[in-house]
């Protein structure tokens, strides 16, 4: 099983949208292979997911059903292969959290530029392949290679790849945060299918 983790704030709007989207696409290429979870670093427990980012997720085809917010603090013994953050702050906090996944930790939109980067170059050492043990050692792997090209991002430009928090605002913040969380979820797994072809 791959172990995915999306982290937002409070856990009610950026990462459960992820985490649902995510899944929701990950089933469709490779079914049973990939568990999406979600967290915030101050996630407000008890609530269920923000009804404007569930709305705007049952469009895009996922599920908020059941969604409970989790703290990342609590959850960081599994041994996630990726943490999806939303922002540069929580990658920064599931790092503090876990060192060991300081290769493992990247701003989902960032993440997206640098999957892309890796499936374009032939030279990467990207496993390909659609079969269970292909996709596994792909993702068991990524998170060292898009370290190595990570560094041709410029430092200064970190914070642009944030997924904007609507929470408590008007409903265009909501579909801003979509409007860049969306096409990065859908980016991912576009180059995902086409490494697996």
């Amino acid at each position: 099983m791959i172990n995915l983790l999306t982290v937002c704030t409070g856990n009610i709007c950026r990462s459960p949208y992820a985490e649902r989207l995510l899944q929701a696409g990950l089933d469709s290429l490779h079914p049973g292979q990939f568990n999406v979870t979600s967290a915030g670093t101050m996630a407000m427990l008890g609530h269920e997911m923000d009804r404007r980012s569930s709305e705007r997720l049952i469009a895009a085809g996922g599920d908020p059903t059941g969604h409970q917010p989790r703290v990342l603090h609590n959850v960081m013994d599994v041994p996630y292969d990726i943490v999806f953050a939303m922002a540069e702050e929580h990658r920064a906090d599931a790092v503090k959290e876990s060192p060991r996944m300081l290769k493992r930790a990247y701003s989902i939109m960032m993440f997206a530029e640098l999957f892309d980067m890796l499936a374009a170059d032939p030279a990467s050492q990207l496993v390909r392949g659609g079969d269970p043990a292909s996709v596994s050692k792909r993702w068991k792997g990524i998170g060292v290679l898009a370290s190595r090209v990570r560094s041709r991002i410029p430092l200064e430009d970190v914070t642009n790849f944030d997924v904007p928090d609507p929470y408590k605002l008007e409903d265009d913040a909501y579909d801003r945060m979509e409007a860049a969380l969306k096409p990065a979820i859908y980016r991912i797994l576009a180059t995902e299918e086409l490494v697996s072809a």
